[in-house]
């Protein structure tokens, strides 16, 4: 609030300046699983009172050190031997379907056939292609 300091008559008011900490959005957390860091950025910012002025930055110890946000903080604690395909929702590790187990192995011997096939394919054209010439006769030109 404004306020007038051993003055009389037409005197400039005189505001308090605030200081506040105001912090960044968090960084992505370094590590997946098994417990990693996120960093934010943390600054002191002064404000007039009572002023349409927005925050300008100022030096740290402007601002109360016992109030500061934390900077940094631990993320994804859980432990990366818990993660597999299923419901990441369950406490309880989840294994692969017997049924998509047997479809990659049916897909897989499927594949091995069909390049088997091409190559025995393959093979046969070029051993039985006819190496030589070949002569057309043509009639009336004997």
């Amino acid at each position: 609030m404004a306020a007038a300091h051993g003055c009389s008559g037409s005197c400039f008011p005189w505001f308090t300046e605030v200081f506040t900490w105001i912090t960044g959005p968090w960084m992505k957390c370094s590590s997946p699983c098994d417990g990693g860091l996120r960093y934010r950025d943390v600054g002191c910012f002064g404000k007039i009172e009572d002023r349409s002025i927005a925050h300008y930055p100022v030096d740290d110890n402007k601002c109360v050190d016992a109030e500061m946000p934390a900077r940094q903080e631990p993320c994804n604690l859980e432990s990366c031997s818990d993660y597999s395909i299923g419901d990441s929702n369950s406490g309880t590790p989840k294994r692969m379907s017997p049924w998509a187990i047997l479809l990659l192995i049916i897909l897989f011997f499927v594949g091995i056939g069909g390049l088997g096939f091409a190559g025995y394919t393959l093979y046969k054209r070029r051993k039985n292609q006819s190496k030589g010439f070949v002569y057309i006769m043509l009639e009336g030109y004997s």
